[in-house]
């Protein structure tokens, strides 16, 4: 099994023109995983799609029971990637990819 590639720096260094040409290059190979995320879904997204949507107590379980690789709260809600999330892209034969912005 593969481990995640992890793209990490602040909004707007090039993390998603790198992560862009690696997919076109290899469309078959890489994928994202799902986010999750305490907000509500906003209109035209789909829960398992763009985001697993939870609510905020979830999301807080999620943390104390360590689900989560990582998390932040940005505008009052949470995000955060789970590591069922980094292995549902594994189960799938692809390589995860991971963008986290740091500020």
């Amino acid at each position: 099994m593969s481990k995640p590639v992890v793209f990490v720096g602040p909004s707007g260094i090039g993390k998603n023109t790198i992560i862009n040409n690696l997919r076109e290059m290899y469309p078959d190979r890489f994928a994202y995983s799902v986010s999750h995320t305490s907000r509500a879904p906003r209109e035209g997204e789909v829960d398992g799609v763009n985001y697993h949507f939870v609510d905020r107590e979830k999301f807080e379980w999620m943390i104390q029971n360590n689900k989560l690789l990582e998390y932040a709260q940005v505008h009052g809600n949470y995000y955060g990637t789970s590591f069922e999330s980094i292995r549902e892209v594994e189960r799938s034969g692809k390589i995860c990819i991971l963008d986290l912005n740091i500020d």
